[in-house]
C-alpha cells in the first residue's frame, strides 16, 4: 500500500520516531511518505503555508491510507488536519496511539475527542503499537486483493436488478421495443453486449431480424446461448460481419456504447456508411451521469488532463447525424434516481462499465481497485445516486445528396 505517515517531527524524538516506523513499513512492502523527508521541510529551510499544503496535499491524494500518530497532550495540529483531509478524500485512515496514559482509567487518562476517535474506528482502526498497526495492515491488504467476481453472464441480471431501482421506472430496451412500433425491418444492435436488447424484442413479440455487434467475445457467447437466439439472430466482432441473406438495415441502435469509442464521431460515421440504416437511435450516458460515485472516484484518482471525459461524447451526435444526411427528429434528457442497495451492486457497476479503465467515468487506468473497493464498502447503504442519460432519434433524408 501507499501510505501516508501523519505525525510531528519539529524534535529529534518525533523524527527518529518516525524515520523508524516508517523503515519497518517499507520493510513490510508498503511506500511510505514522510513530510520531513521534503526538501522543504529541511532543518534550514524556510517553507511557506501555501507550498507546505500544496505539496502534503498531493501525496496524500495519491496514497492508499494515511497512518495518524495522536500521541501526546493534544493532537498535532497539522496531523488533525491531514485527518481531516484524508476523510474529505475517502482515504482510509489509521490510528496510531501508543501513549501510556491512553490505557489509564483514573484521572490520568488521556482524552481524545470522540468524533475523531470514532473517525479513525469507522474509516481504518485504531492500534496502540506498531506490531498491531503492521498485522492491521497486512488483514487490510490481502482484503483488497479481493476483487469481487462478475461472470459476464450474470450482466444481463444486473441491468434488470439496476433499472428496477430507476425512480421513475425506466428502461432503455423497453423504449427501444416501443421505438420500433410495428417496424419488421432488420435491427442493428451496436455494442449488443449479451444481447438484453434481443431479448427485450423477443418477449415483445418482434419479428424483426437482429444483428448484434460487440467487440467483446465472451458477451457474445452469453448471447449465443440464449434462447432467444436463433435463425432469425446473428452476432459477430465486426460490422463488415453483417450476414448478406438479411437485407437493408431499417433501424442501427446505439445503446450507451459512444463513450466507449475510440473516435466516436469516426465510428459513427464509418457505421452508417456500412449500413445506410433509415433510423439511427443512439442512447448514452453524460458528464452529469452518477455524480456522487464519479466525485469519490475523482478525488480517489485525481483525473489527468489527458484522459477527457468521454461521456460528452453524446452531444456530437447531432452534428455528426446531420452531417452524414440524416434528419434529428428528438433529443431527449432523461433524468432518474437511482438506489444501489448493497456494496456489492456498486462493485458490479464498476467491474461491468469497467470503470477502472476510464469507461463511464470521468477518469484514466486504476491500476489498484484495493481503495476502491474499501471506499464503497462505507457508504451507508442503501446508497443513493443520480443517473443521466441523453438520447437523440434521427431519420434518413434521402433527399440528401441528390
Amino acid at each position: 500500500m501507499h501510505l501516508y505517515w501523519a505525525a510531528g517531527f519539529f524534535d529529534q524524538a518525533q523524527s527518529a520516531f518516525n524515520l523508524n516506523c516508517a523503515r519497518r513499513l517499507r520493510a513490510a512492502g508498503h511506500t511510505v511518505f514522510l513530510p520531513q523527508e521534503l526538501d522543504l521541510n529541511d532543518p534550514g529551510a524556510e517553507p511557506d503555508s501555501l507550498r507546505v499544503f500544496q505539496a502534503d496535499k498531493a501525496e496524500l491524494m495519491a496514497a492508499d491510507a494515511l497512518i495518524a500518530v495522536i500521541d501526546g497532550e493534544a493532537i498535532d495540529s497539522g496531523v488533525a488536519t491531514e485527518i481531516g483531509l484524508a476523510a474529505s478524500l475517502d482515504k482510509g485512515v489509521f490510528g496510531l496511539l501508543t501513549d501510556l496514559r491512553a490505557n489509564r482509567v483514573g484521572e490520568g487518562k488521556l482524552y481524545r475527542n470522540l468524533f475523531t476517535l470514532g473517525l479513525i474506528r469507522y474509516s481504518g482502526g485504531l492500534f496502540h503499537s506498531m506490531d498491531d498497526l503492521l498485522d492491521g495492515l497486512d488483514a487490510l491488504d490481502h482484503r483488497f486483493d479481493e476483487v469481487p467476481e462478475c461472470d459476464v453472464k450474470d450482466m444481463g441480471l444486473f441491468v434488470h436488478h439496476l433499472e428496477q431501482s430507476y425512480d421513475p421506472p425506466w428502461s432503455v430496451f423497453e423504449e427501444v421495443v416501443e421505438e420500433l412500433g410495428d417496424s419488421t425491418g432488420v435491427v442493428v444492435d451496436f455494442g449488443c453486449g449479451t444481447g438484453t436488447l434481443l431479448e427485450s424484442m423477443r418477449d415483445a413479440g418482434k419479428p424483426n431480424l437482429y444483428y448484434g455487434v460487440d467487440s467483446d467475445v465472451a458477451r457474445l457467447s452469453v448471447l449465443e446461448r440464449s434462447t432467444h437466439a436463433g435463425q432469425t439472430a446473428a452476432w459477430g466482432t465486426s460490422p463488415s460481419d453483417y450476414p448478406e441473406d438479411f437485407g437493408p438495415v431499417e433501424y442501427l441502435i446505439l445503446s450507451f456504447v459512444v463513450h466507449e469509442l475510440e473516435d466516436p464521431t469516426e465510428s459513427v460515421r464509418n457505421l452508417i456508411t456500412e449500413y445506410r440504416p433509415k433510423y439511427v437511435v443512439v442512447y448514452d450516458i453524460c458528464p452529469q451521469d452518477l455524480p456522487n460515485l464519479c466525485s469519490v472516484l475523482e478525488n480517489l484518482y485525481p483525473p489527468s488532463p489527458s484522459s477527457g471525459d468521454k461521456r460528452s461524447a453524446i452531444r456530437e451526435m447531432p452534428r455528426e447525424l446531420t452531417s452524414c444526411g440524416y434528419v434529428i427528429s428528438s433529443i431527449d434528457r432523461i433524468e432518474l434516481d437511482v438506489v444501489f442497495d448493497e456494496p456489492e451492486d456498486l462493485q458490479k457497476y464498476v467491474i461491468f462499465y469497467d470503470a477502472m479503465n476510464g469507461a463511464d467515468m470521468p477518469i484514466g487506468f486504476v491500476s489498484d481497485s484495493g481503495r476502491l473497493w474499501s471506499a464503497l464498502r462505507r457508504f451507508e447503504y442503501p446508497w443513493s445516486d443520480r443517473r443521466v442519460f441523453e438520447s437523440i432519434k434521427a431519420i434518413r433524408d434521402d433527399r440528401f445528396g441528390q
